[in-house]
């Protein structure tokens, strides 16, 4: 039986049941993916933040159910969500971040590493971000980030602790 998810506002639940339902390919990231990994994460998520695939198919399969969950008009098209780095904000509908992956960021290893999980609450099944593929997102966003670098570094810190009590002894 896989683990349970917490998904933070009502909202952001109904619009992943209906990404899982549209079959989009997509990845729960951030502090949550990192509370879900370690309970005693210093920080209380936020937001939702949503790794997808980068695929024109995939944009048509967020913007459908976008819609159907009263997300107001995004200015992008599916064409452009399959493009590295993009970034939608929302925090008046829901309250979320979707992101396509980085520039380099190989989404088809993090999907496999990724661990399937349930919503809370629901019988939605979703995919919650490895702790390896966290690092690696946290190190990009770092390198990148000047006003969040803080926020990123402790962040780091305390998913390499949780990493190493993850590891088996001798390892």
């Amino acid at each position: 039986m896989p683990r349970e998810v917490v998904i933070n506002w009502g909202p952001n639940q109904n619009f992943v049941t209906l990404l899982t339902q549209a079959g989009a390919r997509f990845i729960i990231a951030g502090s949550t993916a990192s509370r879900f990994h370690v309970p005693a994460w210093p920080r209380e998520p936020g937001d939702l933040d949503l790794l997808f695939e980068a695929a024109v198919e995939n944009g048509r399969k967020f913007i459908a159910a976008w819609g159907r969950a009263g997300g107001p008009p995004v200015d992008f098209t599916a064409e452009l969500f399959a493009g590295p780095n993009k970034q939608l904000r929302d925090r008046a509908t829901f309250y979320l971040d979707v992101l396509t992956p980085p520039t380099n960021f190989d989404f088809q290893e993090a999907w496999a590493d990724a661990e399937e999980a349930v919503m809370l609450g629901s019988n939605t099944r979703v995919r919650v971000a490895s702790v390896s593929t966290l690092l690696r997102l946290y190190r990009i966003a770092h390198a990148s980030a000047s006003e969040d670098a803080k926020k990123y570094a402790s962040s780091i810190e305390a998913l390499e602790k949780a990493e190493r009590r993850m590891l088996p002894e001798g390892a």
